[in-house]
């Protein structure tokens, strides 16, 4: 065999060998019923991550005005999270395909769902309706309870997401976001998403196989 040859075939089976693990990570994941008791408390802390933004935000914008938010999103929302996190003793999030903040990006899981999400909302699913939950298997082999649950694009959300921001809005948008990705969403459209995620013991639940790990 030449030296080309040789070195094709070595490429050949070293992508081949990363496709393999990129899939077998993808298949590490088992789903639960419904009824499940992890599925109705994350969707209360969604709700009430969800309701606790929502309400600050408005307060805020009413008080104080539109260019308020800004640093209501970028300091307060923060802090309202982590607490809501520390209070479960789960790791709560938001994330999007279109992030603001670069820290709030979605790993392989999250970007998996919210395309999912997408999809299902373009074949003409409500996006109040979506939402995903697994027993994963993390990289570095822990086991984690993983759920999201899709956000709505709000009237409220258009002050600083939409596609007519006011210019004093934009401004401070531009000076704390130089990478922002999170404007000209429509009314109603999939923002992103409720992330959360529990680490699971030993022996915290098996999955059950062969069930729905979403809901139609």
């Amino acid at each position: 065999m030449t030296l080309k040859k040789t070195i094709g075939v070595t490429v050949a089976v070293f992508v081949f060998t990363l496709a393999i693990a990129a899939v077998s990570y993808s298949w590490n994941c088992r789903s639960l019923p419904e009824e499940d008791a992890r599925i109705a408390a994350a969707r209360v802390a969604a709700i009430d991550l969800a309701v606790s933004l929502k309400g600050q935000l408005m307060r805020t914008i009413n008080e104080d005005g539109a260019v308020a938010a800004i640093p209501f999103c970028h300091e307060r929302a923060p802090h309202i999270t982590q607490s809501l996190s520390e209070s479960r003793g789960w790791r709560i999030g938001r994330t999007a395909l279109r992030v603001r903040n670069p820290d709030n990006q979605p790993d392989d899981w999250e970007r998996d769902v919210l395309e999912k999400f997408s999809q299902r909302i373009e074949n003409g699913g409500a996006v109040a309706e979506q939402e995903f939950w697994q027993i994963c298997e993390s990289p570095e082999g822990k086991r984690q309870f993983r759920y999201m649950k899709a956000i709505a694009t709000g009237e409220v959300c258009l002050v600083c997401h939409g596609s007519n921001i006011a210019p004093e809005v934009a401004e401070n948008l531009d000076r704390l976001y130089p990478q922002d990705q999170a404007r000209g969403f429509e009314l109603g459209e999939l923002r992103g998403a409720v992330t959360i995620t529990r680490e699971l013991e030993d022996g915290d639940g098996n999955p059950t196989e062969s069930v729905s790990e979403e809901r139609k």
